[in-house]
């Protein structure tokens, strides 16, 4: 959490252990996605052992359902786009 992409307010918020951090299913998707097209080449360890991580930094799996997915895929983009990633 020593992102420098990140505010300390946001870096705090997210290492109080009084919080819980959700992670979505579709961020998994991107990142695996982003790392097979060579975008997130870093990501190597972190796309095989997500999981690991996940519980290392106490954060848990957001529940989507296939109702959620569906009210998600016709949110609309930004800027108008038309992408059919996760």
């Amino acid at each position: 959490m020593g992102s420098p992409e990140l505010s300390l307010s946001a870096r705090q918020t997210i290492g109080d252990p009084a919080h819980r951090v959700w992670v979505s299913a579709a961020t998994a998707c991107e990142m695996a996605a982003r790392f097979r097209i060579g975008k997130l080449p870093q990501a190597e360890d972190i796309d095989v052992n997500l999981s690991q991580y996940l519980r290392k930094q106490r954060f848990e799996a957001l529940p989507i359902s296939l109702e959620h997915a569906i009210l998600a895929g016709r949110l609309p983009g930004p800027h108008g786009a038309r992408s059919t990633a996760c």
